[in-house]
């Protein structure tokens, strides 16, 4: 077993940050409804939601740090937990700059760009939407199955960890996903915060004091 350092959790809880920052932009996902796809389209807090998407795409880079942190602490899944951090970041980005990018387009389109049927702006806000959230969620979801495995952790935490694992496999039915953004928080807030045992200059923890 392996013990998480604090730069880990520190890093998936900036990366929790970039998820709560974007989700308050205009975005699609979700059942048709005409009204909202028009707002998309329009764009009305556009400068706005650009910004919380560029804020999004920074702060995904906290999975980096998160991966970096833990790969040289599991020999034998650590390239892959690093791996599917890297993947995580380029489809979080990816999917964002997707959203901002088609609020660019309208923006310097102006009329003649939004007239846009909205099936197809509907379309490009879901694929945005998708890849921001859910897909690096998947990746994550492994990750934290991986984990589940080989990190030291409290029992409570093992099973929780394994239990939004799955969630975030299959964060894309969005009702699942509450679970892995809770996860984000917990096991951020838990490894910055637990306490690490202390270890003697020979590399072996001191023996506990009987007094």
């Amino acid at each position: 077993m392996n013990a998480i350092p604090r730069s880990a959790g520190l890093g998936l809880l900036v990366f929790l940050a970039g998820i709560v920052a974007w989700s308050f932009a205009g975005t699609m996902g979700g059942t048709f409804h005409e009204a909202d796809v028009q707002a998309f389209i329009e764009g009305h807090h556009r400068n706005l939601d650009f910004v919380l998407y560029t804020v999004g795409a920074l702060a995904s880079l906290g999975l980096l740090v998160f991966g970096w942190a833990v790969r040289d602490r599991f020999e034998r899944v650590g390239g892959l937990i690093w791996g599917l951090c890297v993947a995580g970041v380029a489809t979080a980005v990816t999917g964002l700059w997707l959203l901002g990018g088609f609020q660019v387009a309208m923006a310097e389109g102006g009329e003649q760009a939004q007239e846009i049927p909205q099936s197809v702006a509907y379309t490009i806000g879901t694929i945005g939407h998708l890849c921001a959230g859910p897909a690096p969620a998947f990746f994550i979801g492994i990750v934290a199955l991986l984990l589940a495995a080989k990190a030291e952790m409290p029992v409570w935490l093992r099973v929780f960890t394994v239990l939004a694992g799955l969630c975030a496999l299959t964060a894309a039915l969005y009702f699942t996903a509450g679970a892995y953004l809770l996860w984000l928080l917990v096991f951020g807030i838990w490894a910055v915060s637990h306490r690490r045992p202390s270890v003697s200059r020979g590399g072996e923890r001191p023996a506990e004091s009987l007094v």
